[in-house]
């Protein structure tokens, strides 16, 4: 199995469909601030797809003062060192936390309770194959955040992956499968593959609410802008099947859950 994740392998993807999305999110925020916004990645290997994100945030008119960077996966650290020295990020103070230690991650991210406006966790969940895991980092991610504070989830679709399950199986091979989750292994188009395990949506949000998030919207994205790029995005526009989607939620103080 390749090093690669989900997320990097499929950058040039998320760089057309999700991210005008995701910052189509951000307008429809009402408080969340356009000047000196803090934001925190969850999971984002060698975050190149966020150096991509806050350039469009700059593009659009927003200015970062604060940026943390999480990560489980030591072995992309320097590869971590190489994109945050470089434009848009090499201006902003940034924390690089990357341990695959749960105390260790735990204890530096304490320090930074409630300091952030904005929480991303881009096409991580579905690499986590057991749900405590999945729901500590989502804990993470709650302590980060400012009350009122917003997480935006990307995922891959689950009608995305059954659309593969049916008409490519090579691209996706199950390997278990029950009515709130499917798990196998998802292969990318140029190489190297990653398991996978994409939970239902009331799942995923049943996480979510046990931690103290309030559900805020999902938008299903269709790859209508990569129709003309081949076939599996034409097919997947015109029977109108999501690739991905963008959960919001927001966090409220008073609704955590010990």
């Amino acid at each position: 199995m390749s090093a690669e994740k989900t997320g990097q392998g499929i950058d040039p993807v998320k760089g057309k469909i999700v991210h005008p999305a995701l910052l189509d999110k951000f307008v429809r925020t009402p408080d969340l601030p356009r000047n000196d916004l803090s934001l925190v990645d969850f999971g984002a290997g060698k975050w190149t797809s966020c150096a991509d994100f806050i350039a469009l945030l700059i593009q659009a008119g927003y200015s970062v003062a604060g940026l943390a960077l999480v990560d489980a996966d030591v072995e992309v650290f320097p590869d971590t060192v190489g994109t945050v020295t470089k434009k848009p990020l090499d201006s902003l103070p940034i924390q690089v936390v990357q341990s695959s230690d749960h105390v260790m991650a735990g204890a530096f991210i304490s320090q930074f309770k409630a300091k952030f406006d904005v929480a991303l966790c881009q096409l991580v969940l579905h690499q986590i194959g057991n749900d405590n895991a999945a729901s500590y980092l989502l804990y993470l991610a709650y302590l980060t955040l400012k009350p009122n504070g917003s997480l935006f989830i990307v995922n891959l679709h689950p009608r995305y992956l059954q659309y593969l399950t049916e008409f490519e199986p090579n691209k996706f091979k199950v390997t278990d499968q029950s009515a709130d989750c499917v798990s196998g292994m998802y292969f990318f188009d140029l190489d190297g593959s990653q398991n996978v395990k994409s939970r239902a949506m009331h799942i995923q949000l049943g996480m979510l609410l046990a931690l103290g998030f309030d559900f805020d919207s999902v938008t299903h994205l269709v790859p209508a802008a990569l129709a003309e790029e081949n076939t599996r995005y034409l097919n997947l526009t015109e029977s109108s099947i999501p690739m991905f989607y963008i959960l919001q939620v927001r966090k409220r103080a008073d609704n955590f859950v010990s």
